[in-house]
């Protein structure tokens, strides 16, 4: 439910996918900055760091994440049992305000009220998950982790010149910044890190503008990113996986392809081409079934001479199973005969 991206937005955003780069203006340095994506060998090592910060802060007396999440008075400490119910009420109006706005108009007024809630109920919720979370903030593993990330920022935040600011971990720790400022920055380099939001990823991949490069690359999106593909960073795997997911719907049949105002729309699409697919599944497996069966009479696919039609997992109902399309030649079909056998072989199944 995110907001729509601008044209400006979609360019800027490809720029640092194709690039595998942000620039930005650190807090702590106060100085413009250039993010890179580590590479596999440094994405390897932080995790051996971290798992070697795990042991080191056990045997300094620190407490497994584990251990602190069965403790039950801890953890009420930091989150009540009033703040868990609020939080599943919370959880329960955002699945409520999905459903409606699935089936809601966007051009109904209403629907930018309910718009507007959703967001608000999606802050709450990522509120209290924090609270919820905030314990977790006291144990080995979270210490560990925080090693790992201040590791993969000090190796990879530059300068315009490409050069490193941070020589190494250590000098983070010594040099005489101010911790707010510096966990700012790394929270910047994290949201880089972690790479875009799949709406935002499926809105670039979808866009005129990316459409342009892909023409261009001839659909061999690899090429566009200069590099092996063992070190693709993140939006890059992702866009690629959802530029192919696009090509795909627009090699549907005209017939069967969504219309725009769906491919707009992230949970309507998938909600029709999760439906579109157990479609094509039901219609397959029917299929085996009535090609088994030895009678004179035969049923096949949408395809075929004759066509079994079918909604959801209501398969085989009355109104489900209706004559086809018939080729000159082709054997008569006989619904009750044929509706018949079928029934019987399902039961016996």
């Amino acid at each position: 439910m995110e907001e729509i991206l601008s044209f400006e937005d979609i360019s800027n955003y490809i720029l640092e996918i194709l690039s595998g780069q942000r620039i930005t203006n650190l807090i702590c340095t106060k100085e413009p900055a250039v993010f890179i994506q580590p590479t596999c060998t440094q994405n390897l090592y932080s995790k051996y760091l971290e798992k070697q910060k795990i042991i080191q802060y056990l045997e300094e007396g620190f407490q497994s994440e584990e251990s602190l999440e069965k403790d039950i008075e801890f953890v009420d400490s930091f989150f009540s049992i009033e703040e868990q119910e609020q939080l599943e009420e919370v959880q329960s109006k955002i699945s409520g305000f999905k459903k409606i706005l699935l089936k809601k108009d966007k051009k109904i007024p209403s629907y930018q009220d309910d718009l507007k809630r959703f967001n608000e109920l999606k802050i709450l919720e990522n509120t209290l998950l924090n609270r919820k979370n905030s314990s977790k903030y006291f144990s080995a593993d979270f210490k560990a982790r925080e090693d790992r990330f201040f590791y993969l920022f000090s190796e990879c935040v530059l300068t315009l010149k490409q050069e490193r600011i941070f020589s190494s971990l250590d000098e983070l720790s010594y040099r005489d910044y101010s911790l707010d400022d510096l966990y700012q920055d790394l929270n910047k380099y994290l949201d880089f890190y972690f790479g875009l939001s799949t709406t935002k990823i499926r809105q670039i991949a979808r866009s005129n503008h990316w459409k342009a490069y892909v023409i261009g690359c001839n659909r061999n999106l690899i090429t566009l990113f200069n590099k092996p593909p063992s070190e693709l960073c993140v939006d890059q795997i992702n866009l690629m996986s959802w530029t192919n997911y696009y090509l795909n719907i627009e090699e549907m049949s005209i017939k069967d392809r969504p219309s725009e105002e769906m491919l707009n729309n992230d949970d309507k699409l998938d909600f029709y081409l999760g439906e579109y697919t157990r479609k094509i599944k039901a219609e397959a497996e029917a299929s085996k079934i009535i090609k088994s069966d030895k009678s004179d009479h035969t049923v096949v696919t949408a395809e075929s001479p004759n066509y079994i039609k079918y909604h959801k997992e209501n398969i085989y109902s009355d109104t489900e199973l209706i004559s086809g399309r018939s080729k000159e030649g082709s054997t008569e079909y006989i619904e009750s005969k044929e509706y018949k056998k079928i029934k019987e072989k399902l039961n016996k199944r």
